[in-house]
């Protein structure tokens, strides 16, 4: 009897709501671009004093939410994301990991499948900075 309650245990603990990705799971892509006052260089990320982008991306059907920080000078980033609905924001981090712009919104939009690709950018005027 005591195997028995020890297996149902095993199995209860299996089913306790643990989700995990296999290499089956067919990931999108959200593809942000960044842009700070109209430049794509290295340089406005040194004239600006911008470290990193920080990019929020948040599930609009659970609870998960996870931020992606990239260095300012990449200019582009491609997030892998499950089937799901999403909104995303993004701010510039300087070297101490304060935010130095506004949160840009960069919408809300909805991976399907593997071949989903969602383009965006990120526009930091000069006005955005704080």
């Amino acid at each position: 009897m005591n195997k028995l309650v020890a297996v149902l245990a095993l199995v209860g603990f299996g089913l306790s709501g643990c989700v995990v990705h296999s290499d089956d799971d067919e990931e999108g892509i959200f593809a942000v671009d960044w842009e700070i006052a109209g430049s794509r260089r290295v340089a406005a990320c040194d004239a600006y004093g911008v470290d990193v982008i920080s990019i929020e991306v948040v599930s609009r059907t659970s609870s998960w939410s996870q931020i992606y920080d990239q260095p300012c000078e990449d200019f582009g980033v491609d997030i892998p994301l499950l089937p799901d609905s999403y909104s995303a924001n993004a701010e510039l981090l300087d070297f101490d990991g304060y935010a130095i712009t506004t949160n840009v919104n960069l919408g809300t939009f909805r991976i399907v499948d593997s071949f989903d690709v969602i383009p965006v950018v990120a526009v930091f005027p000069d006005d955005s900075f704080l």
